[in-house]
């Protein structure tokens, strides 16, 4: 079950941040509008979202070998969610011009809310 969660995950990320890269290389945001923009974003979301997971998984297996996978997964996929999509939301507001330090600490904090309601819940 972990190699394929590895695999599947890896693939996916790697398919979504290749697909950034290329629309980036091939277009502009002028160009594909406002969808493609969105599009991109949850291609990276997607890509970073999978990568930090497969980090995750491969961090918190080692130093808990004895947690269930199923459990260790799931923990895994909620954190890089929470990372990718901090980041993501971080380069969209940038994108905008709208990024401050109170919005990069503020957010910040609400992902760290989350993390802990998380692990507290269980």
């Amino acid at each position: 079950m972990a190699k394929g969660y590895i695999g599947t995950a890896s693939v996916t990320g790697a398919g979504a941040l290749a697909a950034c890269a290329l629309a980036m290389v091939a277009t502009t945001p002028t160009l594909v509008g406002p969808f493609g923009v969105t599009l991109w974003f949850v291609a990276l979301l997607v890509g970073l979202a999978s990568w930090i997971a497969v980090v995750a998984f491969v961090v918190e297996r080692k130093l808990r070998p004895k947690t269930a996978q199923s459990q260790i997964i799931a923990n895994s996929i909620r954190r890089g969610l929470l990372i990718g999509g901090y980041v993501v939301v971080l380069l969209g507001l940038s994108s905008l011009g709208q990024l401050s330090l109170r919005d990069v600490l503020l957010l910040a904090l609400f992902v760290v809310l989350i993390e802990f309601y998380m692990v507290a819940k269980r």
